[in-house]
């Protein structure tokens, strides 16, 4: 398995707070920054539609012996949108952290993007903000507990950084 494919199926277990970094450092990373990424994802691509179906995406993985459950499984997990295929930046965001060691800039600059008020906090308005329409409530509050280590109801920058990091190992699935 090479490191996009170890890549896409690891990010499919990450919780939906880690997902929404990487989709926010996937946003705001150059081209230049992630060419193979891109390259692999036109590897996927192999009808040039400018995204992966999932008939695309089996036919890519089918080597690795997961059986249709587990493949179905992973491409929705990629697929934030639900949009029923994968779109080039939820390509990279899935393959983006394994690629590369994340750099404290990366990091903070997701926070500050995040944290359009720039209050230092990110709050579940700000939250709301970044996911628009898939915003629900009790979606944001989950996604902020399992972070919000102290409990006041928004991220602070070290927090983000220890959940980050994966001294705090937590999942809104288990």
């Amino acid at each position: 398995m090479d490191e996009v494919e170890k890549s896409l199926v690891s990010y499919a277990d990450s919780g939906d707070f880690k997902k929404v970094v990487l989709n926010v450092i996937a946003h705001r990373t150059t081209s230049q920054d992630i060419k193979h990424l891109r390259d692999a994802f036109c590897s996927f691509d192999s009808e040039n539609t400018g995204f992966i179906s999932k008939q695309e995406f089996k036919k890519q993985l089918k080597h690795l012996n997961l059986n249709d459950e587990a493949l179905e499984k992973i491409f929705s997990r990629i697929d934030i949108h639900q949009t029923g295929s994968i779109l080039n930046n939820e390509f990279i965001a899935a393959t983006l952290e394994a690629q590369q060691h994340l750099e404290e800039s990366q990091l903070r600059d997701a926070f500050d993007s995040i944290d359009s008020d720039s209050t230092g906090f990110i709050s579940k308005e700000n939250l709301c903000h970044v996911l628009g329409e898939t915003c629900h409530d009790d979606y944001v509050d989950k996604m902020i507990e399992v972070v919000d280590a102290n409990k006041d109801g928004s991220i602070s920058y070290n927090e983000f950084i220890e959940f980050f990091r994966g001294q705090r190992k937590f999942d809104m699935e288990k």
